[in-house]
């Protein structure tokens, strides 16, 4: 009779082979590339390879170049079930599901639903191996603040659903067992009472950095070196050489803003600023921070959020949520000093929707000392989007002052505020 943990494999092997089966369905699959101009364009993917994507759009076709694209994604997200799966993680940030994972004097064989043949590789490159475990326990982040300068097991407690951790050296490994080196002592431990093994490295090699990262369902992630669509999937090289075939029907996302991007809610601000409308006394550090930006964050702690009304009825329309941006109170002054190479600054400003019917607040913005934007922020208008020019500049000062309701309502969300090449 099979093993648990054998069933689980041929499982999840047969979950990604059926992907085959999902052709015609995945041809008409929308996709939206957003370039580094903030432009979004949906489309049919058409073509896609290391210089760039074309989409079909209406009988036409559009090409970005990799070096415009900011992101792709699908227009509808899959909500796909994903089976509890042994994963591998490399040095450079590769995490793939794997259905088969064995050592011998250096090399892993790796089996994964990604490749058509087995995998051979280094474990110089390999950072961890996490095995599906029958509970949700979050021993993955423990493990990354272990400062042990040896190979570590992580061995799970069925009597108490725990994980305690072991240093050592980890040496041969087969479908079974795990040779381990504890204590000047080798012993051979049961892969079934593992949770993962993480691979210690005084140095990881150095690899050029990905064209993009390609996240999959199952939190599946690759550093993209080489990229070329074939039919209803993506063959792809990663940084570490590995050939490996991605279904699009398990596709989420690709990245490719690294480099070319800078979030303004991820910069320190050179200078930061906050006066409120009626002074605050000297020792009261709590109030002094009352109206100090928030990041990624509305001042109520939630996500942040805009309100863009219909054109045939402003009463109604659509709210909708940003990951990244800030949080601004009247009077408020930044400064940011822009990144080399930098050439574009965008972002969009609208009042907070929990303030709409009295938030006001007057928005200015300066590169090296001059004014580029200056407009009123109302909640009873759209949205405002910014595209400034910055090439050449040095400093970015953003000002949000007191609009008609002076401080009432005047949280203003400056989202995907951005530098951009």
């Amino acid at each position: 009779m099979p093993s648990i943990s054998s069933y689980k494999r041929r499982l999840l092997a047969l979950m990604w082979v059926s992907v085959a089966l999902c052709a015609s369905r995945l041809s008409a699959q929308e996709i939206i590339a957003k370039s580094i101009t903030g432009q979004h364009i949906e489309g049919t993917l058409s073509a896609w390879n290391t210089q760039g994507v074309t989409l079909l759009q209406a009988g036409a076709t559009t090409t970005i170049a990799s070096s415009d694209l900011l992101n792709v994604k699908l227009a509808t997200a899959s909500d796909s079930a994903v089976i509890p799966a042994d994963y591998l993680q490399l040095g450079d940030g590769t995490r793939i599901p794997v259905t088969s994972f064995q050592v011998s004097a250096g090399t892993a064989t790796v089996s994964t639903p990604l490749a058509s043949e087995p995998l051979s590789i280094p474990t110089a490159r390999i950072r961890l191996v996490e095995f599906a475990i029958p509970v949700s326990l979050d021993w993955r982040a423990e493990l990354e603040s272990n400062n042990s300068s040896s190979d570590l097991l992580a061995v799970f407690k069925k009597e108490t659903s725990a994980i305690d951790f072991l240093a050592g050296v980890v040496n041969d490994i087969t479908d079974s067992e795990v040779s381990f080196t504890w204590e000047g002592e080798t012993l051979a431990v049961k892969r079934t009472k593992l949770a993962g093994i993480a691979y210690y490295h005084a140095q990881q090699e150095e690899l050029p950095e990905p064209t993009c990262w390609i996240r999959l369902l199952g939190e599946i992630k690759i550093p993209v070196a080489r990229i070329e669509h074939a039919g209803d999937h993506l063959e792809v090289f990663t940084t570490a050489g590995m050939e490996l075939n991605l279904p699009l029907d398990k596709f989420l996302e690709a990245d490719f803003s690294l480099g070319k991007l800078s979030q303004l809610s991820d910069m320190t601000p050179l200078k930061q600023r906050w006066t409120p409308l009626i002074a605050i006394p000297s020792p009261s550090k709590k109030a002094a921070s009352f109206g100090l930006p928030r990041r990624d964050v509305s001042y109520a702690g939630l996500p942040l959020t805009l309100f863009w009304p219909n054109a045939s009825d402003p009463t109604q329309g659509t709210l909708q949520t940003y990951e990244k941006g800030l949080a601004l109170r009247s009077r408020t002054e930044l400064e940011y000093r822009i990144p080399k190479s930098m050439r574009r600054f965008t972002a969009i400003a609208g009042i907070d929707p929990e303030t709409l019917a009295q938030g006001t607040a007057a928005l200015t913005i300066e590169t090296d000392g001059e004014v580029v934007f200056e407009q009123m922020i109302d909640g009873s208008q759209p949205p405002v989007e910014i595209a400034l020019e910055v090439a050449g500049k040095q400093s970015l000062k953003i000002f949000v002052d007191y609009g008609e309701n002076l401080d009432l309502g005047d949280r203003l969300h400056l989202v995907e505020a951005q530098f951009t090449k």
